[in-house]
């Protein structure tokens, strides 16, 4: 189990990149709102889960105003509902060229490099995107998952130790936690956590 991306983002307006008055300002403004026109056009599209169409209106967005970092970012997302997995790279790349300590840009571009099979690379976003919000622990779940592909199985062992600790009634994290345990020889171990896992069927996500 992977989470999903995160939620689709509201218009981020950079007011750094405002002018004073002038010809110069007003030209930006007329650029500024064209951008955000299309901006919240490929937000109606994406919600629709018209995504070729988000990109489309995306991709006007940035051409007028390719300082607009959500952009990139919602961009990156509907490309990742297509599959389009190198393309939403680079728009996540984008985005944090222009706010580097974007969280949820971290978070998606570690999700497209995970399905792309660069583990190392998602490990190393995953562990940037929690250093900025800990408690995300759909976070720990992939990051664990990246470092077992990596066959880093102490690595990951912790990672879902630290998830459990959390949510400790999360059945696919005892799930994955057996596999890890297996991978590591630990059998009586592996077996008792599917015993928990079994036990929690009723509620298999952990929900409230």
């Amino acid at each position: 189990m992977k989470n999903p991306l995160y939620p689709l983002l509201s218009l981020v307006l950079l007011m750094a990149c405002q002018r004073g008055p002038g010809p110069a300002a007003a030209s930006d403004d007329r650029a500024r709102q064209f951008a955000e026109k299309h901006f919240r056009q490929g937000n109606r599209h994406y919600e629709a889960k018209d995504y070729p169409e988000a990109i489309r209106a995306y991709g006007q967005a940035l051409a007028a105003w390719p300082r607009l970092a959500a952009a990139w970012l919602n961009r990156g997302n509907a490309r990742f509902r297509t599959r389009d997995l190198a393309g939403a790279i680079a728009d996540f790349d984008q985005a944090l060229r222009l706010t580097p300590d974007r969280a949820d840009a971290l978070y998606n571009r570690a999700t497209a490099r995970f399905d792309r099979g660069d583990y190392a690379g998602a490990v190393a976003d995953y562990t940037d995107a929690l250093r900025l919000m800990p408690q995300r622990t759909d976070a720990l779940y992939n990051r664990g998952s990246a470092y077992y592909k990596l066959q880093k199985f102490s690595r990951a062992l912790a990672d879902f130790d630290r998830l459990l600790a959390a949510r400790p009634t999360l059945a696919a994290a005892y799930h994955y936690r057996a596999r890890i345990r297996y991978a590591l020889h630990d059998d009586e171990g592996a077996r008792a956590d599917l015993r928990q896992a079994n036990s929690l069927t009723v509620n298999p996500l952990g929900n409230p």
